[in-house]
């Protein structure tokens, strides 16, 4: 998995760690990230109990796509395959539980009751991601079962830099698990020519845009590739992103229904990018109006195409409720405060 792809959406999820040695699961639980959430177990009967009879995820990729659609792309090259809500996906942002999903298992190889490749072949049709702790004898066995597809990652408890290897495994594997889930989404929407989200140069800078405004969630609210940006305090920002035919569409548009001089100029010129956010926007707002939702924009020369960006923070001019944005710090303060068992 290319770690530069991007998911529709990505937000902090839980960990499941597994390790009979009590010692050993906490001293490796304190060097990881502390803003990572830890599901804790010693006894591997008890989690594979937890997996496959209690835990109850409900993936967002259910959530988003209705019907499959049969369409011929060679009539319609611009249309998605898949009949996809994308307005829905954002609205994750309100569910605390949503934290609460188990994207990641670590486990121990070295277990007496059941050891950790024996443990992971028991979920192997299971979309949540598998990183074994291996000894130096152990190394041998964990890189057949990655070859195998039994795990995803594996890293050894007596390497150098252990904890920074740790937590990059982990980060690349959380990003992995929703570009996964998210595969079928993302190739119907790349499948359109207008769209950014299959261009390569894009994702490289969008990875690097979340890096530098430490961006802990992100979530796709359109086909264009424009998405909602969360910082860990829940404070949103939005990235605008159109190609350079939207942009002419969009220029023709206010041309063809007399449009304010300085809306048709700005937009002649490629000066500013306009985002409506809702359907409803986009065909009962008057070209009167659009000056509220333009922004100065950048020009971003992609593999495939020429896009135009902004990054606007705040913005309450769209329609998100901001006081009810469920943020991954106030989680991380109640889950704080919860009692830790180890199962």
């Amino acid at each position: 998995m290319n770690q530069n792809e991007i998911a529709c959406c990505y937000f902090p999820t839980t960990v499941l760690f597994l390790d009979d040695k009590i010692d050993e699961l906490k001293n490796v639980k304190i060097s990881m990230d502390r803003n990572l959430v830890c599901k804790l177990y010693r006894n591997p009967l008890n989690a594979l109990d937890y997996m496959t009879n209690e835990y109850k995820p409900n993936p967002f990729i259910k959530k988003w796509i209705s019907n499959l659609k049969d369409i011929d792309r060679e009539q319609d090259p611009t249309h998605s395959y898949i009949d996809i809500d994308i307005s829905a996906i954002h609205q994750e942002i309100y569910a605390l539980d949503r934290f609460k999903e188990i994207s990641i298992i670590i486990v121990d190889y070295d277990m007496p009751k059941m050891d950790g490749l024996k443990f992971c072949k028991k979920l192997i049709n299971n979309p949540i991601k598998k990183l074994m702790l291996t000894g130096v004898a152990d190394e041998s066995l964990a890189v057949q079962a990655f070859n195998e597809g039994t795990i995803d990652h594996f890293v050894g408890k007596g390497e150098r830099n252990f904890t920074d290897h740790l937590n990059e495994a982990i980060a690349k594997l959380q990003q992995a698990y929703f570009q996964d889930l998210s595969s079928m989404i993302i190739n119907n929407l790349a499948a359109n020519p207008y769209s950014c989200l299959g261009d390569p140069v894009f994702s490289k800078f969008f990875a690097k845009l979340c890096q530098e405004r430490n961006i802990m969630e992100y979530y796709l609210v359109n086909d264009s590739g424009c998405f909602l940006l969360l910082d860990i305090n829940g404070n949103p920002s939005w990235l605008i992103v159109k190609s350079e035919q939207h942009m002419k569409h969009y220029w023709q548009s206010a041309k063809d229904n007399d449009a304010p001089k300085d809306i048709v100029k700005a937009l002649a010129k490629k000066e500013k990018v306009l985002f409506l956010f809702s359907e409803e926007d986009e065909y009962s707002l008057p070209v009167s109006a659009w000056a509220n939702y333009m922004h100065p924009a950048t020009k971003l020369n992609g593999k495939n195409n020429k896009y135009y960006y902004a990054v606007v923070e705040g913005a309450a001019i769209y329609d998100i409720h901001t006081d009810n944005i469920a943020s991954y710090q106030k989680y991380l303060e109640v889950f704080q405060f919860l009692p830790q068992k180890i199962g």
